[in-house]
């Protein structure tokens, strides 16, 4: 999943993980898996909405908020 974009995509080989890793996607945990299956439907790709109250909603959520955090700290440290 990339947190940034809300893009949920399915990886069928070693090949497409690694390009997608390369392009800022995240691995689900074992628990939001089943809720990704069901948003993908039989798809290669979907997209969850970023300010809905869903699982990958909330997870993709977290993820921005701890990027911003230690994007801050980061322009803190370099002042």
């Amino acid at each position: 999943m990339q947190c940034e974009t809300g893009e949920i995509r399915l990886l069928e080989n070693e090949t497409e993980m690694i390009n997608a890793l390369a392009h800022g996607f995240e691995p689900l945990p074992i628990e939001l898996q089943h809720a990704a299956k069901v948003k993908l439907n039989g798809n290669k790709s979907a997209f969850v909405s970023k300010s809905s109250g869903g699982k990958l909603s909330k997870f993709a959520r977290k993820r921005r908020q701890e990027a911003r955090r230690v994007a801050k700290q980061a322009r803190r440290r370099n002042r």
